[in-house]
């Protein structure tokens, strides 16, 4: 009896449920189709910024340009005559600036050099400093005048290219060599303004390794004078 109550007195607790939970999931109502105007839009903007960019470079560039063509024709601007018109040039014992070699001969450096020189004396008398170079050329007319003379039969000559030459400046060698490595053109340097005088002597003889007739031929040339404006 006693075991029937006390089964009666055992009560079973009811099973505890289980609990479940349910995370919340975000989610976004945008449509595909919104995805992509956003995307051609932030597309059109990077291609706007980088065309404006190009075109920034681009100016920059143009004014660059643009100033140092300005400040480079700013000199250049003078016309040849004004930049020779304050530059004086004379050649010793003469006011011409021809010149006629006669009696030549093949020499070597050694004996070009103890040949007489031909002095000439350049004076700037202009407020612009003058980079300028001595071009020594074929003198045409007197070459011309000469056949004239021999009653239309053409004189022998030579040509510049076939001469050797000295030059010094003020008593010290600037310059030596053959002139067809310089078509001529015998660079001086820059003659400052204000009046001031430079002296040269110019020595030319026959090159030793010239395989021209030479016999009683002459070489008829003349002196002119290139320049660029420098610096006030």
């Amino acid at each position: 009896m006693e075991q029937e109550k006390n089964k009666k007195k055992v009560t079973k607790k009811p099973a505890a449920k289980k609990q479940t939970t349910k995370k919340a999931v975000k989610t976004t109502n945008t449509k595909p189709q919104e995805v992509q105007k956003i995307n051609v839009k932030q597309l059109r903007f990077r291609q706007i910024m980088l065309v404006l960019l190009l075109l920034l470079l681009v100016l920059g560039i143009s004014f660059g340009f643009t100033y140092a063509w300005m400040k480079m024709n700013e000199k250049e601007n003078l016309t040849e005559e004004q930049k020779l018109a304050s530059l004086e040039i004379s050649l010793d014992k003469t006011n011409s600036s021809s010149i006629v070699l006669d009696d030549l001969y093949p020499m070597n450096e050694i004996g070009g050099l103890s040949t007489d020189p031909y002095k000439l004396t350049l004076k700037n008398n202009g407020k612009y400093s003058i980079n300028y170079a001595l071009n020594l050329e074929d003198d045409l007319d007197a070459i011309q005048q000469c056949s004239e003379e021999n009653e239309g039969v053409a004189c022998k000559t030579i040509s510049r290219d076939e001469l050797h030459y000295s030059l010094k400046k003020d008593g010290g060698e600037i310059s030596n060599g053959l002139l067809k490595d310089s078509h001529g053109v015998i660079d001086m340097g820059i003659i400052e303004a204000d009046a001031t005088e430079i002296n040269y002597e110019l020595k030319l003889w026959l090159d030793y390794d010239t395989e021209i007739d030479f016999t009683d031929a002459k070489f008829y040339g003349k002196f002119e004078i290139r320049t660029m404006v420098g610096d006030e």
